[in-house]
């Protein structure tokens, strides 16, 4: 129900937020759709967990991002989750490449808790240069050979110097967020130049096999 009061509410009257992204797709010459169902887009079809419960689900402010040199495609939006414990609102950078066949993976944080840290894998999945990887984030997936055919040490190399970004890939399709972190507007476009950045990485860098 949340969720239908809020659609009237910004068709009636866009928020400052939606305000903000028409003046930068406007001045970066980028087509901007205002709002979709998560159910009717596309992105839907790959189950990554942070689309996962039941509540309303809505993607906004989605920024189609024409990249030069990349061969792939690049989305920017915010995804707004209508739970039972509030709105939660986290900017998501997605990736779309058909040449890409990701076995369904995921990168995220190592937790910060004791317990945890003690029983987490000592033998990582992959093992890279960079050892604030390592050091800082875990990998899991359904079939880590076919996940080194196409990660390369280009993109988890400088993805280990990121902090707290989850990243998740399955098929052709990857997104990259931070956990309910709504990345302010004077920010957007420099965070896109980084994940451009990171993408090309992921094309173009050596892979592990």
């Amino acid at each position: 129900m949340r969720s239908l009061l809020k659609d009237i509410q910004n068709l009636l009257r866009p928020d400052a937020r939606l305000k903000q992204l028409a003046v930068i797709a406007k001045e970066n010459g980028l087509k901007l759709k205002s709002q979709r169902n998560l159910d009717k887009d596309p992105i839907s079809q790959f189950d990554f967990d942070l689309f996962e419960g039941r509540s309303g689900k809505r993607l906004r402010g989605i920024l189609f991002v024409p990249i030069k040199g990349l061969k792939g495609t690049v989305r920017v939006y915010d995804f707004h989750y209508f739970g039972d414990l509030g709105t939660s609102t986290t900017t998501v950078f997605e990736f779309y490449n058909e040449s890409f066949q990701f076995s369904r993976f995921s990168i995220k944080p190592k937790s910060s808790s004791f317990i945890k840290s003690f029983f987490e894998d000592e033998d990582p999945i992959i093992q890279t240069a960079t050892p604030e990887f390592q050091e800082n984030y875990t990998v899991k997936t359904e079939d880590a050979f076919k996940l080194k055919e196409y990660l390369t040490e280009d993109f988890l190399d400088k993805y280990g110097d990121e902090n707290g970004w989850t990243v998740e890939g399955k098929d052709a399709a990857l997104i990259y967020y931070k956990q309910k972190d709504l990345i302010p507007s004077n920010r957007l476009m420099e965070r896109v130049e980084r994940f451009a950045h990171l993408m090309y990485d992921l094309e173009n860098g050596k892979t592990f096999i």
